[in-house]
């Protein structure tokens, strides 16, 4: 298998919807997939209240324990053209986030994340913890 440094954009995108997924499934929610290309990545099932979720992928920053994270989205504009595009409240509702260094996954609502790009140093993101934010939340999951 190929190292994650070298993964291309779109297999380690794929494999951090997936890593998501798997822990929001294990952590008792339900979660589905858009079966057509839309801007979001996941319907997450929180206790009824159903949460389009885009998932992004972090990596490490030049900088010593910092996460960066590009919240952007991209359009295409053509065969091999994109333009990157800010998301709005109208297109996601939360950010989930897969940093590989750490495997971990945080959990961003849209109205907490910067609107472009996240460099959070890793020990201010123990509060956005995938558990810990939902938990905070009053989000329980199933047993």
């Amino acid at each position: 298998m190929e190292p994650q440094s070298r993964l291309s954009a779109n297999r380690a995108g794929a494999v951090a919807e997936t890593i998501v997924s798997t822990r929001l499934i294990r952590a008792g929610f339900n979660v589905a997939r858009p079966e057509i290309p839309c801007r979001y990545d996941l319907v997450v099932d929180l206790d009824g209240d159903l949460v389009r979720t885009q998932v992004k992928r972090g990596f490490e920053d030049s900088r010593d324990e910092t996460l960066r994270v590009n919240l952007l989205g991209s359009v295409h504009k053509g065969a091999t053209e994109y333009e990157s595009v800010q998301y709005t409240a109208d297109d996601i509702d939360a950010f989930a986030i897969y940093d590989p260094i750490n495997d971990t996954v945080y959990w961003l609502w849209f109205e907490e994340a910067p609107a472009t790009e996240l460099r959070r140093k890793y020990n201010s993101l123990v509060e956005h913890t995938l558990g810990r934010k939902l938990k905070s939340r009053g989000v329980a999951g199933q047993s």
